[in-house]
């Protein structure tokens, strides 16, 4: 078993989780770790009620001078980087490494309620105690605007990444999602929209009930459209946010490229970009990602397909 404290002026925070065959972190217990979320692996998770969100608030610090000198050196290296090679800056989708601030912020938004609470403890406490939730919410919002003003700030930034892996509506239900998300994450939009970024928002399950809401909230990419384990209707999807939204994934990773025969990619690729990039909008995209066991070859017959279904020319995009 292992467990972490963090003194602060206003009390103490402590953390205890199992430390299992498959913990990956060693004799540390990060902050914001998935391995953390599960109570059948976290003992005590960091906070418990609103007697800690004192102490939680002085963990999320302004940063030092010297800090702020060193990730404007860092980026002013990427910015000379993408420019001479042509490239997006990408930004926002990291987290908090609190031992080196400068060196790997992130936007946590709601996300960060499963770390810091547990995801089942949060969603309860969503209902029995929301004032609760919102104070902590509040703390973490107010985190993720000076991180994003910072970055901003320092110019060059062509894409803010916003991660919603545990906002999506197989947790939440639409009314709750729009009271303990929405109007964060659309402020978060309107700032990076005034330094002329685009706001690229991470939600790979869930996304059907919550449609709408992304219209509203004014983002400008949706990653993570899966039709195979995120259940993704992609001609609801499609009616819903064309001409608002880019729409950036399209095909299962885990099943369909990792396992689907070239018959299978061919023809998923196929109806995707049939259906997504009509009217415009749309990035081809394996979900989340593409794993190292992936065939190789059926990398290349995702690519071929993806060619062969835009008649080889621009319409479309690969990432790997």
């Amino acid at each position: 078993m292992l467990s972490k404290e963090y003194r602060t002026p206003k009390g103490t925070l402590r953390q205890v989780v199992h430390k299992t065959e498959d913990w990956p972190h060693g004799d540390d217990i990060p902050i914001f770790s998935d391995h953390v979320i599960p109570r059948s692996r976290s003992v005590k998770y960091l906070i418990e009620n609103e007697n800690d969100l004192e102490a939680l608030a002085c963990l999320f610090r302004e940063p030092k001078e010297k800090e702020i000198r060193s990730f404007h050196e860092n980026a002013d290296v990427m910015k000379r980087f993408a420019e001479k090679k042509g490239v997006l800056i990408e930004c926002g989708g990291d987290f908090v490494d609190y031992s080196a601030w400068g060196d790997a912020m992130g936007l946590l938004g709601g996300d960060a309620l499963s770390w810091l609470c547990g995801l089942d403890k949060a969603m309860i406490a969503a209902f029995r105690n929301p004032d609760f939730i919102q104070q902590l919410l509040e703390i973490v919002f107010e985190w993720d605007m000076r991180y994003l003003r910072l970055v901003l700030e320092a110019g060059g930034v062509d894409v803010v990444v916003h991660r919603g892996w545990y906002e999506n509506g197989e947790f939440w239900s639409p009314k709750m999602y729009q009271i303990l998300f929405v109007s964060r994450i659309r402020k978060l939009v309107e700032m990076t929209h005034k330094s002329n970024a685009k706001f690229c928002y991470i939600m790979s399950t869930g996304i059907m009930p919550l449609l709408e809401y992304f219209k509203d909230m004014g983002i400008d990419v949706l990653f993570g459209v899966d039709p195979v384990q995120g259940r993704a209707d992609l001609n609801k999807v499609k009616k819903t946010l064309v001409g608002s939204v880019c729409l950036w994934g399209g095909l299962n990773s885990a099943v369909t490229l990792k396992y689907g025969r070239r018959e299978e990619i061919e023809k998923a690729v196929s109806d995707t970009v049939q259906i997504l990039n009509s009217g415009g909008g749309f990035i081809l995209s394996a979900v989340d990602q593409i794993f190292e066991d992936t065939p190789w070859q059926n990398v290349e017959i995702m690519i071929n397909a993806w060619r062969h279904a835009c008649g080889g020319i621009a319409g479309g995009s690969f990432r790997n």
